[in-house]
């Protein structure tokens, strides 16, 4: 009679297990990466996006005054002058907040209520725009090594890491992109 254990002994199972773990912490790290720089190209995409809306907006009016993203977006802009990204996204899931300002004057906005009565016109010449894209620091993939991003209607891009973003410039260790 033969006797024959099948199976695998506890040292098989225990290298099976760690060439798994080796794997896991090589792949996680890179994936989370490349979900930050995915997200980092489709803000400063919708970026574009939106420079390209104000200039059509300014061909048509000559001025950025009055310039409604929920004239574009429709009902996912909770704000005249702020969207999130992903659009439609809540909570956690928001990756950006991309922030339309007046460039030329401080805390100006380019849209408010005084647009809808021409009388009560408080917002100034608004000839120039910025979208500072804030990155969501609750969303577990974007954090603290993705960037905060500025693109102004004078032509300047500029990423930086830390919160130094205004609507003026990108501050101390920026980028272009």
């Amino acid at each position: 009679m033969i006797n024959s254990n099948r199976g695998f002994t506890l040292i098989e199972v225990m290298i099976v297990v760690v060439v798994i773990a080796i794997l896991a912490a090589i792949a996680f790290p890179s994936y989370q990466a490349y979900v930050r720089r995915a997200a980092e190209a489709g803000v400063t995409q919708e970026m574009l996006k939106v420079s390209e809306l104000l200039e059509k907006h300014k061909a048509k009016n000559f001025t950025y005054k009055c310039f409604d993203l929920q004239d574009y977006y429709g009902g996912t802009v909770d704000n005249l002058t702020a969207i999130n990204y992903p659009i439609n996204a809540v909570g956690a899931n928001i990756q950006y907040t991309l922030t339309l300002v007046d460039a030329g004057a401080d805390n100006q906005v380019l849209v408010n209520a005084s647009c809808d009565d021409p009388d009560t016109d408080t917002l100034g010449l608004a000839q120039q725009w910025a979208i500072i894209a804030t990155k969501n620091t609750s969303n577990t993939l974007v954090k603290d090594k993705s960037f905060n991003f500025l693109m102004t209607s004078q032509g300047n891009k500029c990423k930086n890491k830390a919160n130094l973003v205004t609507r003026t410039g990108c501050g101390e260790g920026a980028e272009q992109w």
